[in-house]
């Protein structure tokens, strides 16, 4: 258990706070670094200038030392020469003269009766020796020079000064660095605090924006404002990415959108076959019937089964191919061949309507593909092509083959489509004119299959078409020689065995 309580954590900060701070303490931290720096040069400088006055006057005292008789010896009351001292007035001067056993011989009156300056503990050999010493409660600042008079004596010279004129001076300076260093930090706070408030004022700006666009308003940008390269780089980066975000969400809303339509025209298109199957079933049950009327109902109920199970199966081939499972077998085949095919087997279709069936194939069109799946692309497209032609039209097929690949196109003279209609053909369930499609049988999945079959076989499937002009599907393919895009040998075979199981389960 804490005996001091739960911990209180610290206030957040800022980034302005924080870069104000930081700014004040470096700018405080130079300012006072070169403050320290000014001050221990002025500290060695007063002091050099102290021990040079205080060498003068010793040197002096020494010579009329030297030429006084022993028994005559005194010292100058008032500093001999003139001293520059930079530290102002107060310095008071302070000698002495003794003989090697202390006996003071000479002093100056401001050390009244058996007052005497501080001796050095060790005996001074050579020239002068400086020290800091304390006599009367006072700092002073001493020189010891040792002499030799004529006679062979000893002596000892002794001068000092306060250094109280010193001490005060840099008492001064420290305090005058000191509130330099204080004015500085409230005048680096003064600067730095706008200047922080103009480089985050963007990242305002930015975080504005990120709550706009979290309240699902997508389509809000950061605006460019800031000055300096690097928030501008960060801004057209988050601008970039936002672009990327409401494209994802749109994307996301389509496809939410299309699987919802899907779910609603499947339903749709699955409850019409088995709405009619109970029909015929309960109006069959409601009396005894006929041999005759039993295989009536029988056939209308099988028709609407076959309706089913080719639905089932078409729902089934896109979902495959939504999901990558939709593979095709790659064999050598003649794409005139399977034109040739699909039109005679419409021929009695075409007649029934009045439509003409017109065949025109330059030469063979040899690829390498799943004949019964690209079968099936041109048999949906010459009943999409039956379904609008009006009658006694023709519909026209023809078959051509270039250096890498060999296209079919099915051209109708029907009413045509829009640019509307034209960017939706290729969809699930979508019908150009529904009510007359539905009337015709179709179900809107044609087209859908026809193009996921040309991509699994790396071809293309386009359309052209004005309105009241009539329109024309083309099927391009990969050539013989020509490999698939985006199929490498080892795919291909990979391919072909996954559509041996593929059709053995469609089989099933």
């Amino acid at each position: 258990m804490n005996p001091f309580g739960p911990l209180v954590p610290f206030p957040q900060r800022t980034f302005s706070d924080r870069l104000t701070l930081h700014t004040v303490l470096i700018c405080q931290g130079v300012l006072a670094i070169a403050c320290a720096v000014i001050y221990l040069g002025v500290r060695e400088t007063l002091q050099w200038s102290l021990d040079s006055a205080l060498l003068a006057i010793a040197r002096t005292e020494i010579s009329a030392a030297i030429a006084s008789p022993q028994d005559s010896l005194q010292v100058h009351e008032q500093a001999p020469l003139a001293l520059a001292l930079p530290a102002g007035s107060g310095y008071e001067k302070f000698a002495q003269i003794v003989d090697g056993t202390g006996q003071v011989l000479a002093k100056t009156s401001n050390l009244p009766g058996d007052a005497a300056l501080p001796l050095p503990r060790a005996p001074v050999a050579g020239g002068p020796t400086y020290a800091d010493i304390r006599h009367a409660g006072r700092s002073f600042r001493a020189v010891y020079w040792p002499l030799t008079k004529d006679e062979g004596d000893q002596l000892l010279a002794v001068v000092a000064m306060p250094t109280a004129p010193q001490q005060f001076a840099l008492n001064m300076l420290a305090g005058t660095l000191a509130l330099a260093v204080v004015l500085a930090g409230g005048a680096a706070a003064l600067a730095a605090r706008p200047l922080a408030r103009r480089l985050t004022r963007p990242l305002e700006t930015i975080a504005e924006a990120a709550r706009q666009v979290g309240g699902q308003n997508l389509a809000a940008r950061i605006p460019d404002v800031a000055r300096d390269e690097e928030l501008r780089t960060v801004t057209g980066v988050l601008n970039q990415m936002l672009d990327r975000v409401e494209e994802a969400f749109g994307t996301r809303e389509q496809v939410i959108a299309a699987q919802r339509r899907f779910i609603a025209d499947a339903s749709h298109e699955l409850c019409t076959p088995l709405g009619s199957l109970r029909g015929t079933l309960e109006v069959a049950l409601r009396r005894p019937r006929s041999l005759a009327e039993c295989r009536d109902c029988l056939e209308t109920a099988h028709t609407e089964v076959v309706r089913l199970c080719r639905l089932v199966r078409d729902l089934l081939t896109l979902s495959r191919a939504d999901s990558g499972q939709f593979a095709v077998r790659r064999v050598p085949c003649d794409l005139a061949d399977l034109a040739r095919d699909a039109v005679a087997a419409a021929e009695g279709t075409a007649s029934s309507q009045g439509i003409v069936l017109d065949l025109d194939c330059a030469g063979p069109a040899p690829i390498r593909g799943d004949a019964d799946r690209l079968r099936e692309v041109v048999d949906n497209l010459l009943d999409n092509a039956m379904r609008y032609a009006p009658f006694g039209s023709a519909v026209e097929v023809r078959v051509w083959s270039e250096p890498h690949r060999a296209c079919v196109s099915v051209t109708d003279h029907g009413q045509g489509l829009t640019d509307e209609e034209r960017a939706h053909v290729f969809e699930r369930f979508y019908r150009a004119d529904a009510a007359r499609a539905r009337d015709t049988g179709g179900q809107g999945l044609g087209l859908a299959i026809a193009m996921a079959i040309a991509r699994a076989h790396g071809g293309t499937l386009e359309v052209e078409s004005e309105p009241q002009m009539g329109a024309t599907f083309t099927l391009a393919l990969p050539g013989e020689q020509s490999p698939a895009r985006g199929q490498d040998p080892a795919t291909r075979a990979a391919a072909a065995d996954a559509a041996v199981g593929l059709r053995a389960a469609e089989a099933g």
